[in-house]
């Protein structure tokens, strides 16, 4: 994790910080429109006269695209220590999540299980077809990328000594 070094007044050492408010990919602007997306389908599109396939599918895709950002966020936040894990191998697990919920009614039944153990609810239609919303994961790791490289190189701050 990239960061930026500060002059201690106590100690008069140098250190790293982390800038977490510039590390975080959901503070972009695309990926807070993916989940704008998936929330507006999730609870106005569904269930309203807009079709259901259509629905099922933008869910997919904006899930899709959102979810790895959200994931490597907070393995930011929780590890700011440590170097969370690359955001390609977050897609790639997500991207087999979603696909054995998919195609497998023994992991679907696990999943809901494990919702209905933390007390929540889920809806999950098992269709081969929503298979093509995987194509958007390596959009993802192809934007996290940009984002990367578009950051701002790093300041350094020279200390000298006195002594």
């Amino acid at each position: 994790m990239r960061g930026h070094c500060v002059l201690s007044e106590e100690t008069g050492k140098v250190r790293e910080v982390s800038p977490m408010k510039t590390e975080l990919g959901l503070r972009n602007g695309f990926v807070l429109a993916s989940l704008a997306l998936l929330i507006l389908n999730d609870h106005v599109l569904k269930g309203s006269s807009f079709p259901e396939p259509i629905s099922g599918k933008l869910s997919d895709f904006a899930g899709l695209f959102f979810f790895p950002f959200f994931v490597t966020d907070c393995l930011r936040i929780l590890s700011f220590r440590i170097k969370p894990p690359k955001f390609d191998a977050i897609c790639l697990v997500t991207g087999i999540t979603f696909m054995l919920l998919k195609v497998s009614p023994l992991a679907l039944e696990g999943f809901l299980h494990l919702y209905r153990a933390f007390g929540m609810h889920a809806h999950v239609m098992q269709d081969h077809s929503d298979l093509w919303a995987l194509t958007v994961l390596p959009l993802a790791g192809l934007f996290e990328r940009s984002l990367q490289n578009h950051k701002q190189p790093l300041e350094t701050i020279t200390v000298k000594n006195k002594g």
